[in-house]
């Protein structure tokens, strides 16, 4: 989640920053300096699919800034940071891709490419319509309920 001015949102230029707490993080200890969570989810080997959702407040419940703020929120599937699992395994671009293509140094599912569309879903996730109670749709949905929770009307 990020939180800011609209004057400075920028979706490309949050996703960087949050890609730049690498510097905090070690590895070999999956240790965190400062701040990395935001990093381990962004580079998760497992996480291949991603939505984000941006809404405009007036104001912020305990918020210090005054005026309008911006809140933006990402849900990844899988979801990753996993207590003590490394966020990917050590090794060279590509190298436990398993038969998928490279493509810019990340794995690529050519079947997965061939089923992407706005309606497909993975076999894991859980169609809201069908199961609205379920865990799943609850991640889901909690994600998109953050925005409006936080924002005072």
């Amino acid at each position: 989640m990020w939180v800011g001015s609209p004057v400075t949102f920028s979706p490309k230029k949050t996703i960087q920053h949050w890609h730049s707490e690498a510097v905090n993080y070690t590895y070999s200890t999956m240790s965190c300096l400062r701040m990395c969570g935001h990093y381990t989810q962004v580079v998760w080997a497992e996480s291949y699919k991603v939505g984000c959702a941006v809404q405009t407040c007036s104001a912020v419940k305990d918020s210090p800034t005054t005026g309008s703020v911006i809140i933006f929120v990402c849900n990844y599937g899988k979801a990753g940071n996993r207590k003590g699992a490394p966020p990917y395994k050590e090794g060279a671009a590509c190298s436990a891709c398993q038969g998928d293509e490279c493509q810019s140094n990340l794995c690529r599912d050519s079947k997965r490419e061939e089923m992407k569309s706005y309606s497909w879903t993975p076999d894991w996730e859980i169609d809201v319509s069908s199961s609205p109670s379920s865990p799943r749709t609850a991640f889901w949905l909690g994600a998109l309920s953050t925005l409006f929770l936080l924002c005072q009307l």
